[in-house]
C-alpha cells in the first residue's frame, strides 16, 4: 500500500451518480469503509495505476432513475489512442469487499481487461462477488461467489436502500482483520473476524 496516495477515501458514501461513481486513470487511491452504490458505472479504474480498497461495499440496482447495465467494477491497464492501446502498470488490491448488483442484465459484476505485458497485479482477498466468468490474470483467495449478501433493505420502487447486512448474510465474519477500528457508521469493528463490506454487524 502506498503511504502517500493521491486520494484517500475514508468512510465515504458515493451514491446515485448517473455515470461513474469513481473514475480513475493512472491514479493512486486508497479507500476504506466506503459505500459506492447505484451509479451508472460504480467504479472504473483504467489505464493503470495503484489502488487499495478495504471493506468497501459496491452495489447497484436498477430503479426508475438508472438501469443497471454496467458492471459495478471495471478495471483495465490501458486506454485506446485511436486503435492503439496505451499501456500502464497496474496494481490493485481488494480486501473484505462486496461487489453485487441485481435487477439488471449484468452477469459479471467484476470485469478485468488487459493489454500487453506490463505490470499487472490484481488481487481479491476475502471478498463476495457476483461473477459467472472469473476474470483472467487475477489472484483470488477466500471468495464467496454468487451468494446474495442479504442487504438489510432494498426497495427500488421507493428508492430506499440499506446496505447493512442481515444476520443471515454470508458476508458476516468472513473478512480478515484489516486494522480498521470502526466501520462506515463509526461502530467498533473489534479485534476478531471482520464482516465484508463497509458495515460491521452489531
Amino acid at each position: 500500500m502506498d503511504a502517500n496516495p493521491k486520494i484517500i477515501l475514508d468512510q465515504c458514501i458515493i451514491d446515485n451518480i448517473s455515470d461513474a461513481g469513481i473514475l480513475a486513470t493512472q491514479s493512486d487511491i486508497r479507500a476504506a469503509n466506503c459505500l459506492i452504490s447505484n451509479c451508472g458505472k460504480n467504479i472504473v479504474l483504467g489505464y493503470g495505476g495503484r489502488y487499495d480498497f478495504t471493506n468497501c461495499t459496491v452495489a447497484a440496482f436498477s430503479n426508475s432513475y438508472i438501469t443497471h447495465t454496467q458492471p459495478v467494477l471495471d478495471i483495465s491497464n490501458y486506454m485506446l489512442q485511436g486503435s492503439t492501446p496505451l499501456i500502464a502498470d497496474l496494481n490493485v488490491s481488494f480486501l473484505n469487499c462486496i461487489f453485487w448488483g441485481a435487477y439488471g442484465i449484468v452477469n459479471d459484476e467484476v470485469v478485468v481487461s488487459r493489454q500487453g505485458a506490463g505490470v499487472f497485479n490484481i488481487g481479491f482477498s476475502n471478498c463476495l462477488w457476483k461473477v459467472q466468468d472469473i476474470p483472467a490474470g487475477i489472484s483470488q483467495s477466500n471468495i464467496i461467489a454468487n451468494q446474495d449478501p442479504l442487504f438489510d433493505s432494498v426497495n427500488t420502487q421507493q428508492h430506499y436502500y440499506d446496505f447493512h447486512l442481515k444476520p443471515a448474510s454470508p458476508a458476516i465474519g468472513q473478512g480478515m482483520n484489516a486494522g480498521l477500528p470502526v466501520d462506515l457508521d463509526g461502530n467498533i469493528r473489534g479485534s476478531g473476524a471482520q464482516d465484508l463490506g463497509c458495515y460491521q454487524s452489531q
